[in-house]
């Protein structure tokens, strides 16, 4: 609104929305708009940056020195960080002056509790990953030829604090960073979208895989992540590993001991459960008889999910917020098989050998607590391979 406010056919209720309205934009762009600093702008601007790491692109190919370095023109060099004001934020390295700030739509009727500053808010708390194409390799990239794609997860933001189906509103967005100094919208996916009803909290950070799919076989960039974090496990810890049975809030008002029995592989089902599984869906495919090799995808493409309704044993029943881990096995340049843990404890490996999705495969290879008495663990992490 740019501090301009519509004059006609507006009652005395409407004014005052549009007052309070403006003055949230302001302090969104930095301002005092409620005057609780002396000065025009705020104190401390930026939000704080709690789980989402920094991931930088260098867009150009340069010898690296001081005078470089400071040269806008020459450093092309941005980074790009998620933070709890409501914004993906991107940054130039050669001044360290922002150049954008992405706030999704899940967060607009939230912005307003970026007032409170007596609580915590989560927002745009998960980190970014990029994939970058440079066709002719020379370092640099060119908006005619190469392309770039940040996807970002939302991890506690836009989520909720009380039990109930799916993760709220917690979202993957695809962002076509070729430019950036302008981004692009390409898609975004959360347990609304078609095939991601088991989505949960938006945890896991995607893995960018060259894969080959399909008949004939076609190279895909495809993004595998876990269906992310169930909200049932902030009320599953120390004694009480029993699953809640009920629309609980998950927030509680003073810290548990952590003692007791630590039972996770028993218990009643969860209430509303999400998370339980693991996508992948096409980012990029690569065609040469394009002006521009790699296509970027406009819409969210499920290639393959495995979930609980997939599932028929008793294994599929826990959560899947870690990172996953992709490897080539056969060293043939494509990825070929994924492993991750869950909530329960447990390792999975989805075996990704065959071009046709439709054979693709899971295994539950390791579980931690199995047949032990009086543990509770939970992966959170990426595993390791050598």
């Amino acid at each position: 609104m740019n501090g301009q406010l519509p004059g006609r056919d507006l009652n005395p209720l409407d004014i005052q929305l549009l007052l309070r309205t403006d003055d949230l934009i302001k302090f969104i762009y930095g301002l005092d708009a409620y005057d609780e600093f002396d000065g025009d702008m705020r104190h401390w601007i930026k939000g704080d940056v709690m789980h989402s790491k920094p991931v930088i692109m260098n867009y150009s190919n340069y010898d690296f020195n001081l005078t470089n370095e400071a040269n806008c023109g020459t450093n092309k060099t941005y980074i790009f960080v998620g933070g709890n004001d409501g914004m993906l934020h991107a940054y130039r390295d050669c001044d360290g002056k922002e150049v954008w700030g992405f706030i999704p739509d899940e967060f607009l009727a939230d912005l307003q509790y970026l007032r409170d500053f007596d609580h915590h808010y989560y927002f745009m708390d998960g980190s970014p990953v990029i994939y970058f194409h440079d066709q002719n390799k020379d370092g640099t990239i060119t908006a005619s030829e190469d392309a770039v794609v940040l996807i970002v997860g939302m991890r506690r933001g836009g989520g909720k604090s009380t039990l109930g189906f799916g993760g709220g509103d917690s979202t993957y967005y695809a962002l076509n960073i070729t430019n950036p100094e302008n981004p692009e919208f390409l898609w975004k996916i959360n347990n609304s979208t078609s095939g991601f009803a088991e989505l949960g909290q938006t945890w896991s950070l995607p893995t960018l895989a060259l894969m080959q799919l399909g008949e004939p076989k076609a190279a895909k960039v495809v993004a595998i992540f876990g269906a992310g974090y169930d909200t049932n496990e902030d009320l599953r810890h120390g004694a009480t590993q029993d699953f809640p049975d009920a629309d609980e809030n998950t927030v509680t008002s003073a810290a548990f001991s952590g003692e007791g029995n630590l039972i996770s592989s028993t218990g009643n089902s969860p209430y509303a459960p999400s998370g339980r599984g693991c996508f992948a869906v096409e980012v990029a495919s690569f065609d040469a008889s394009a002006g521009k090799r790699v296509v970027l995808k406009s819409t969210p493409t499920l290639l393959w999910s495995y979930t609980a309704a997939d599932d028929d044993s008793d294994r599929m029943k826990f959560s899947f917020p870690s990172d996953p881990l992709v490897l080539d096995r056969d060293y043939d340049g494509y990825a070929d098989t994924t492993y991750i843990g869950d909530t329960g404890g447990q390792l999975w490996r989805f075996d990704m050998q065959s071009n046709s999705t439709s054979n693709w495969n899971a295994t539950c290879i390791f579980a931690a607590n199995d047949g032990v008495a009086e543990v509770g663990r939970k992966a959170f992490y990426k595993p390791t391979a050598t």
